[in-house]
């Protein structure tokens, strides 16, 4: 099992995955967008501005 746990400022949240279906989901993401190449994919500077602004 994989332990996931999740702190924000208004909770808690412990999730708990077979790690199979981690493998495979860290599989799929990695044929999708390769380790690295994450930048092209996603400007996180701009969703993280983003997100802020929100708040």
């Amino acid at each position: 099992m994989v332990r996931i746990v999740l702190t924000p400022p208004a909770g808690r949240a412990d999730l708990m995955f077979p790690w199979p279906v981690v493998t495979e989901f860290l599989q799929r993401t990695d044929a999708v967008v390769s380790p690295g190449t994450e930048p092209v994919h996603v400007d996180l500077d701009a969703q993280l501005m983003h997100l802020l602004a929100e708040l």
